[in-house]
């Protein structure tokens, strides 16, 4: 009986001993959208003249070369996120149906990066089963923030008395460098 319990507390130290150990860096790691070496050359070469690989001279001289940098960068969209629609429809304008509407649209865009803010944009359309108008709408966000984005648009005659709805489709979303 205690060395069935003795193996299961040592199990039980060791699984929060590696987990203490490897979580951690598995989850500031999942942060980020490249290797470790990725962010360090994220601006750009450190030394004039660097290259992007190790530096044999460098290294032959006993001059350590630092860590191995890579040239495989390309452009990669930020996470985001889209959400809370809010459709609200205002008839101005009454004569037995609806003859003239004012229809607001609303939504939240989340920038879900840590480190990169930019230019969001999105196109927005009024639709009854085809689109009736759109506008576009756009927004800065800062790393992590959120932003509401809002648009109103006024109907006039037969699609007045319709059920609108608003439809969003992303245009400019920020980019980031990331190397492998």
């Amino acid at each position: 009986m205690k060395k069935g319990f003795l193996l299961v507390l040592l199990f039980t130290i060791f699984v929060i001993i590696a987990g203490l150990l490897f979580i951690p860096d598995f989850y500031a790691g999942s942060q980020n959208s490249g290797p470790i070496n990725a962010r360090a050359t994220e601006n750009g070469p450190t030394d004039e003249g660097d290259t992007g690989k190790i530096d044999s001279e460098k290294a032959e001289e006993g001059e350590s070369p630092g860590f191995f940098k890579t040239e495989d960068c390309h452009p990669e969209q930020i996470s985001y996120a889209v959400k809370n629609l809010i459709v609200e429809e205002e008839c101005l304008e009454f004569d037995q149906v609806c003859r003239k509407k004012k229809v607001s649209c609303s939504f939240d865009v989340y920038n879900l990066d840590y480190g990169v803010s930019g230019l969001f944009g999105f196109n927005l359309h009024l639709d009854a089963g085809e689109t009736i108008d759109s506008l576009y709408l756009e927004s800065f966000i800062e790393p992590r923030g959120i932003e509401i984005l809002y648009g109103e648009f006024e109907v006039m005659g037969e699609n007045a008395g319709k059920e609108l709805t608003c439809v969003y489709a992303k245009d400019i979303i920020p980019k980031k460098e990331v190397c492998e």
